[in-house]
């Protein structure tokens, strides 16, 4: 059995003055956490238009090159691959044509709907292989029909009676929170110090 080790205790303030001093210590970490990752979300925004911007200009250069390449493959690919092969070397690039993944084409005019309609209504055993269902507990309808009051219509009444029978309860567990303010001025990250311990 493998050896129980025991959690590292929690060093707690002894004094209100510690805890509010603790408190401050919060504040500071989690507005410079916050700052942090506005600068990080700021970053990342700019990285991505930057990177559209550039892709702006470089598209075209890549729509024109696939499209030529395509129209020249299209009308030199049997004589370059002399029917034994479906891709060729050509300079730093392979050329070439490749199965893609297989998809379902629908008769014309028939969506999905209108198929799954067509597969229920046949009279074979076999269809419910090719419908999806999924089935899951409606968690927030059991919640509410264990809430209902005593005043509620007789279903209500006897839903909460039957979940209730079968031992389901609703549980709220309490969670400890620390609410901070807004900043009164911006965090200069560079500055900050921590303590170590």
């Amino acid at each position: 059995m493998a050896k129980r080790r025991k959690a590292a205790a929690v060093e707690a303030p002894q004094t209100r003055g510690e805890a509010i001093a603790l408190a401050q210590l919060y504040v500071e970490a989690e507005r410079t956490a916050s700052w942090s990752q506005q600068l990080l979300d700021d970053q990342i925004a700019k990285a991505k238009a930057d990177h559209a911007r550039r892709m702006e200009n470089i598209e075209p250069h890549l729509q024109h090159a696939f499209t030529g390449l395509r129209a020249w493959w299209a009308a030199n690919s049997a004589e370059l691959t002399k029917g034994k092969r479906r891709s060729i070397e050509l300079g730093p690039v392979t050329l070439g044509e490749r199965t893609g993944m297989p998809k379902l084409k629908l008769p014309k005019g028939m969506n999905a709907e209108a198929a799954l309609a067509w597969l229920k209504g046949l009279r074979w055993k076999g269809a419910r292989g090719f419908i999806r269902t999924k089935e899951e507990l409606d968690k927030e309808a059991v919640i509410k029909a264990l809430r209902a009051p005593a005043d509620a219509p007789q279903y209500a009444q006897a839903a909460r009676k039957l979940f209730s029978d079968g031992e389901f309860k609703v549980v709220q567990a309490e969670e400890f929170f620390i609410r901070t303010g807004e900043p009164e001025s911006p965090i200069d990250m560079e500055s900050q110090t921590w303590p170590t311990s």
